[in-house]
């Protein structure tokens, strides 16, 4: 081992390497003498590329253009209202996403739902959506716009739990709206407050929408400090210290131009084509003034003003017919579109066949890729929604719910409410099996060997263990009772005791 010695010179030196002087430091070359990647190089064919800075400084440069743009879209192009409505049922589901309490007491779990499900048809600060209307606008909001937020109201006066949600609209989150860093370190950036490690502290709310013209603002616009942990802000970032959400639509909305300026094209080539007409010219400026061969009979040909089906017809001295006749538009319109959209699939992240609702050249095969593929997505999203906005809003609701309520207030302790808040499990939207048949044989197979369990297989199609349980065991006594088995007890165990055996033995 050879051991450094540390001396004054050797320390001199050390320092004079870290720390060069302004004279001896080495200019590097541009960018464009010394990138050995292509993708570095800047050229005039590639002059286009954009350099991305800082994140929150592009989204204060850009949001407010592409949230228009997106809602937009939203309203009129049909592709993109299909996305959306995509990814509210591939997220919420046709039902809702279902929570079920995992906590040790039963009847505590029971209570707990119950009162979570009479919650959930009022829910919100204005008296007319359900839990599922809200979700569903969460979900529509955060791909649209880019994020969602809404603020948890606590202490209610017009709900029996206290506990109301308030959804309100991203632009009352002013962009440019920065302070600098204060002593502490906290600071303000796009209308959002951070301590100094980057963490969410408030919000500085305007008090009403910057562009709602029937109140009539007071002098100014006031904000509201709102602290974070009041607010649910729903986003999925894209780089790291970003603040705000971006549309997810913002990568398709230069194909959506182009395919709507294409559309609208071919729909004026075809009605020119439908219009077709004709055209009167002469060869002589007036051959009724222009004496030829004598005096022109003016009752000899006739001018036409009108072309009716099977009519004959003889023009005026010196007169012919020109007509306009625009040839159908080339046959690359189908070709175009179709292109256009697998690029929106992409930008979207689902599958063409799915977004273009275009099965003509789908196989089997291909179509069972690309769904199993997007299944993946949407249950990561799906994940992601759970974790960051449902289950958070549960765990504040569990508290008032334990304060204002009596059956539950008798039947766990205060100690406990965290306990029951942590255990709660949201069932996922029901696995779609695109082959029926050869997925149930591959789950037989698995619960055989025991490769997965009951409780698994049952949460993949949204289930609930003990629920299903509960249920077999009572069809079972329904059929024992009715004497449907066809065999008597000694010939062949019962459905029920089968259920009953093997819960014993788990």
């Amino acid at each position: 081992m050879k051991i450094i010695d540390l001396s004054k010179n050797q320390v001199e030196v050390s320092q004079n390497l870290l720390s060069r002087k302004e004279n001896d430091c080495v200019h590097l070359a541009p960018v464009t003498d010394r990138s050995i990647f292509a993708g570095a190089k800047v050229s005039r064919l590639d002059s286009g590329l954009g350099e991305m800075g800082e994140i929150n400084r592009s989204i204060y440069e850009n949001l407010a253009i592409l949230r228009q743009r997106s809602r937009q879209l939203a309203m009129d192009d049909c592709h993109i209202t299909k996305f959306l409505n995509m990814a509210v049922q591939e997220t919420i589901g046709p039902k809702g996403l279902k929570l079920s309490s995992q906590g040790p007491d039963p009847e505590a779990n029971k209570i707990i739902e119950e009162l979570y499900a009479e919650w959930s048809l009022d829910c919100c600060t204005s008296g007319d959506m359900s839990l599922l209307d809200f979700e569903q606008l969460e979900v529509r909001t955060r791909h649209c716009d880019g994020e969602f937020f809404a603020r948890i109201v606590e202490k209610f006066k017009d709900n029996k739990f206290k506990f109301a949600l308030f959804p309100f609209d991203a632009d009352r989150l002013e962009l440019g709206f920065d302070c600098m860093p204060r002593p502490d370190g906290s600071y303000i950036r796009n209308s959002i407050e951070y301590d100094k490690w980057g963490r969410p502290a408030a919000y500085h709310i305007l008090e009403r929408h910057p562009g709602d013209n029937v109140a009539r603002w007071p002098d100014g616009r006031f904000r509201m400090r709102i602290p974070a942990n009041e607010i649910v802000h729903f986003f999925e970032p894209l780089r790291p210290g970003q603040g705000r959400g971006i549309p997810s639509t913002h990568a398709a909305i230069v194909n959506a131009k182009h395919l709507n300026a294409y559309v609208k094209a071919t729909i004026v080539a075809c009605r020119v084509i439908s219009s077709k007409f004709a055209a009167i010219t002469s060869k002589e400026a007036d051959p009724f003034n222009t004496p030829q061969h004598g005096t022109p009979d003016p009752n000899k040909g006739e001018i036409i003003n009108k072309v009716e089906p099977g009519r004959i017809f003889r023009l005026r001295p010196g007169e012919s017919l020109d007509v306009f006749d625009p040839k159908q538009p080339s046959g690359q319109f189908g070709p175009f579109v179709t292109a256009i959209l697998q690029g929106y699939a992409s930008a979207l992240g689902v599958t063409y066949a799915s977004l273009s609702g275009d099965l003509t050249k789908t196989s089997f095969a291909s179509g069972r890729l690309g769904a199993l593929e997007v299944q993946d997505y949407w249950t990561l999203r799906r994940t992601n929604f759970i974790n960051r906005s449902k289950l958070k809003i549960f765990k504040r609701w569990l508290t008032w719910a334990y304060l204002t309520q009596d059956r539950l207030y008798n039947v766990i302790g205060p100690n406990e409410v965290e306990l029951y808040a942590n255990s709660a499990v949201v069932y996922d939207k029901p696995v779609v099996w695109v082959d029926p048949e050869a997925m149930s044989k591959v789950v037989e197979r698995n619960l055989g060997t025991g490769v997965t369990s009951l409780h698994k297989e049952l949460a993949e199609l949204n289930i609930n263990y003990d629920d299903h349980i509960e249920e077999l065991k009572k069809e079972a006594a329904d059929l024992k009772g009715l004497n449907l088995g066809g065999k008597s007890k000694n010939e062949k165990k019962t459905k029920l005791d089968v259920i009953e055996n093997s819960r014993d033995v788990g």
